[in-house]
């Protein structure tokens, strides 16, 4: 969220933090570029669907890392659920977790967590479903979870539950990704977070009219056979996919 616009930088607002982004910066002749990318992320990450099966458990404060670096690393989305919802408005059954339009096919918990009375019983109706994976040590009671306890571990028993949604080939950890759709259309939001440029080529499941969106740039690029991507340190491209009609 860009702020910071001073009329003047005088006193001690000239080191304020973050750095000011207004006329007084030494990019502010291309800020215009700057804002219609912003604008373009956030028109894609508004009205749409976001396309997330799985959830790792989580409380009003404290949120687990540990799993998430790992799904985070091998390109797996997902959403943190806090606690409560397993037994205040969540249903939760063989299939998953259906919240507020989203299903979770499978939950990880990670680490020791407090577990309210109220959670063992969903908790373990995931665990006789399948859909309940242990990352760490956990308690006793959940009899019938997955445990995992390497990452390898980890990603093969979310993807018994929910298979990837994008691959990359070859895999790099410094890749991020959410999925969107948007309008019918599908959008990948895929950025390096890294501090090194990333070759590789990106696999979805879904058919259709491909094509490479540079939201910084503006520009689009149609794809004709496989989905290679060069991507610059911290920097996003976005992949449309118009889905085939039948």
């Amino acid at each position: 969220y860009p702020h910071a616009f001073y009329y003047s930088i005088r006193g001690p607002r000239r080191d304020e933090r973050p750095p000011d982004v207004g006329p007084h910066s030494p990019w502010w002749d291309r800020y215009q570029t700057f804002a219609d990318y912003c604008r373009r992320l956030s028109w894609l990450n508004t009205d749409g669907t976001h396309v997330c099966h799985v959830a790792i458990l989580g409380e009003s404060d404290y949120l687990p890392w540990e799993a998430a670096k790992v799904c985070y690393q091998q390109q797996r989305d997902f959403n943190y659920l806090e606690m409560r919802h397993l037994w205040e408005d969540a249903v939760v059954g063989g299939e998953g977790i259906r919240l507020a339009g989203m299903h979770y096919a499978v939950l990880v918990v990670d680490g020791l967590m407090h577990l309210p009375a109220a959670a063992v019983e969903p908790l373990q109706r995931l665990a006789r479903a399948g859909r309940l994976v242990l990352w760490g040590d956990l308690p006793p009671t959940l009899d019938g979870a997955v445990r995992a306890h390497e990452p390898a571990a980890l990603v093969a028993a979310i993807d018994r539950c929910t298979p990837p949604d994008l691959t990359l080939s070859p895999p790099h950890p410094d890749i991020r990704y959410r999925h969107q759709i948007k309008n019918g259309t599908h959008y990948y939001l895929i950025c390096n977070e890294g501090m090194a440029p990333v070759e590789t080529t990106v696999s979805v499941p879904v058919k259709g009219k491909r094509a490479w969106l540079d939201l910084f740039a503006g520009t689009e690029e149609e794809i004709a056979g496989a989905a290679t991507l060069t991507l610059p340190p911290c920097t996003l491209m976005v992949l449309r996919v118009v889905p085939e009609k039948g």
